[in-house]
């Protein structure tokens, strides 16, 4: 008889993803690499609401899922923070609360 609207309309697991992508633009932006594409690899869970912001940044952002253990092609990734995916890449922001991180595959 009753609902939880407020989970319903925000899923936990993408309650951080619009802060993963103003993430990426202010460090293309402090990179002054703006004009060229970034290309985001996501956890498949973080797709949709990835791509959804994505479009909406002002920058150009091209979103695909990545595989867990791969990261080719992508300049930056937004996994969850133990993926192996993400070692060996630069952080750029950690969010606690979803236990995910944004880090950078490349030096563009």
């Amino acid at each position: 008889r009753s609902a939880n609207v407020r989970q319903t309309l925000d899923w936990p697991d993408d309650r951080d993803t619009p802060a993963a992508i103003a993430a990426l633009v202010n460090d293309a932006q402090a990179r002054q690499n703006t004009e060229r594409e970034a290309r985001l690899g996501v956890d498949w869970m973080f797709y949709p609401v990835a791509r959804y912001y994505a479009d909406r940044a002002g920058v150009p952002i091209s979103v695909h899922v990545v595989d867990q253990d791969a990261w080719t092609g992508s300049d930056y990734l937004f996994v969850r923070g133990g993926s192996a995916a993400a070692a060996g890449a630069t952080p750029v922001a950690r969010f606690p609360a979803t236990r995910s991180v944004l880090v950078r595959t490349t030096d563009r």
